[in-house]
């Protein structure tokens, strides 16, 4: 039940984020976090009071801690999901997380503090490994374009070999055949036969 009314809540939260709203999509998604993490540290606080009661019912121990496990659960795959939408352009973290360490603290006592506290590093580990993510994956993708570029250049320097000594349009020989850029045996040039990229080599009046 709770897992079901949690992701019914990010549903709604993901539908008004992919359409314009009269509500500021910040103040969506902090009404949502702000009310998960509320329960969080009220469900920790009656755990705590009915342990000090109880202490030797490991049942109804094993019960609140897996409530609480849940609601956790679900305070982090919310934050996951606003994470994930391509609009989160329009929300700062650094102020959302800000509006709800200031709504904890105004409301909450020290021992629901605390239980914000861990949410909250939590969150924050995952936006970091988020931002750790893409650094990483640019890096990568810096790492690829320096050695696609780097092996152009170097066959660029290499010059294109012919794969064939015959012309590819008209099948005669081609005298003085070389890498491109050579100078054969008289001086001549090699302006009269053209070598692609590809290796095909033909006699420039061959293509005309």
């Amino acid at each position: 039940m709770l897992t079901s009314l949690g992701c019914m809540g990010v549903s709604i939260c993901l539908e008004q984020s992919n359409k314009p709203a009269e509500v500021p999509l910040e103040d969506v998604w902090f009404r949502l976090l702000s009310s998960q993490i509320s329960c969080v540290q009220m469900v920790s606080s009656c755990a705590v009071a009915a342990t000090d009661q109880t202490a030797s019912e490991e049942l109804l121990d094993a019960l609140q801690e897996e409530t609480l496990s849940t609601l956790r659960t679900i305070v982090q795959d919310t934050f996951a999901s606003l994470v994930s939408i391509t609009s989160t352009r329009t929300v700062s973290f650094p102020r959302l997380f800000t509006r709800l360490v200031d709504a904890a603290t105004n409301a909450a006592p020290r021992s629901h503090y605390d239980e914000f506290r861990a949410v909250l590093t939590g969150m924050l580990e995952s936006y970091r490994s988020d931002g750790d993510m893409l650094a990483i994956s640019k890096r990568l993708q810096d790492r690829d374009l320096y050695v696609t570029l780097l092996e152009q250049v170097r066959a660029r320097a290499r010059g294109w070999k012919a794969s064939r000594g015959i012309c590819a349009h008209c099948k005669k020989p081609l005298e003085n055949l070389g890498q491109v850029g050579s100078v054969p045996e008289g001086g001549a040039t090699l302006a009269q036969i053209v070598v692609s990229r590809t290796g095909i080599v033909h006699h420039a009046s061959c293509a005309a």
